[in-house]
């Protein structure tokens, strides 16, 4: 009995170590970075739910200021269009989460807009309308921000 109750109590120990690194900081920030994006509505750059990309603003603000991290802001675009109309609509869609970011007290100069075109589809079966949304990767310290 002792020694469940002992073998109980160092299980129990290693639970609660998971549990606090998962939810470190850093560890919140990348399954934001996994699990995040923005949506667009078709050959603009308005979001699809104005309300959903102020409150992922704020998570990601808020996750920044906690880690310290830098961000790139990676917009993208559906196959429809010219590449060089793609590669304008990707940065204006990057440019509007980074005026939303910066109105939540994120300086410019720790976001990196990154513009990714059609070249790098969603693969879900979202369709075109998965591909016109805004992503979120770590930029090292020594790439230059915006």
């Amino acid at each position: 009995a002792a020694a469940t109750r002992a073998l109980l109590a160092q299980v129990q120990q290693q639970l609660a170590q998971l549990k606090a690194a998962t939810e470190a900081p850093q560890a919140r920030l990348n399954e934001a970075l996994r699990t995040t994006a923005v949506f667009f509505i078709r050959g603009s750059a308005d979001f699809v739910d104005p309300r959903g990309a102020e409150a992922v603003a704020v998570r990601m603000a808020g996750l920044m200021k906690e880690t310290g991290a830098r961000l790139r802001v990676v917009g993208h675009t559906d196959e429809t269009g010219s590449d060089a109309a793609n590669q304008r609509m990707s940065r204006m869609r990057a440019e509007a989460m980074v005026h939303l970011l910066t109105k939540q007290g994120v300086p410019s100069d720790q976001l990196v807009i990154v513009s990714r075109r059609s070249s790098a589809l969603a693969t879900d079966d979202g369709g075109a309308a998965a591909n016109r949304r805004v992503t979120f990767e770590l930029a090292p310290a020594n790439e230059p921000g915006r």
